[in-house]
């Protein structure tokens, strides 16, 4: 289970990567306003899976919960939009920032719901119920 979230990770963390160079490289997300809604699904896959991977280190996290999740999605999330007003990337001018925000957010928490789907469904199949608590 730990080398399938590894792999996850991974992945993940490769592809967002990769996409938010191409992204900033070619100016897409000022050219394409829809352009950053699968790299913060990606954050979201990212973050869950790093999750999910530390959940096996820390006793503490040894049965996630969705909750608990979702709280470190919006942690990581708000200190992205945080992160991107004071570097100057986001425009808090435009009248839809706040609307723009919460779509990266939901984009997020899309992402990381689908790795917990992943996680509880898929990936571990035969003992969801005592690895994960919904």
């Amino acid at each position: 289970m730990l080398n399938k979230t590894i792999n996850l990770l991974v992945f993940s963390l490769t592809l967002t990567a990769v996409l938010h160079f191409l992204f900033l490289r070619f100016d897409s997300y000022y050219s394409y306003s829809w352009i950053d809604i699968p790299v913060h699904f990606l954050g979201g896959v990212v973050i869950a899976s790093l999750y999910f991977w530390l959940a096996s280190f820390v006793p503490k996290l040894s049965q996630p919960t969705w909750s608990r999740m979702l709280a470190v999605i919006m942690v990581v999330g708000i200190g992205w939009e945080l992160w991107e007003v004071f570097v100057g990337a986001a425009d808090m001018s435009k009248f839809d920032y706040a609307s723009d925000t919460l779509q990266d957010m939901i984009n997020d928490t899309l992402g990381a719901l689908a790795v917990w789907y992943w996680y509880v469904n898929i990936s571990n199949k035969h003992n969801s119920e005592t690895v994960c608590q919904k």
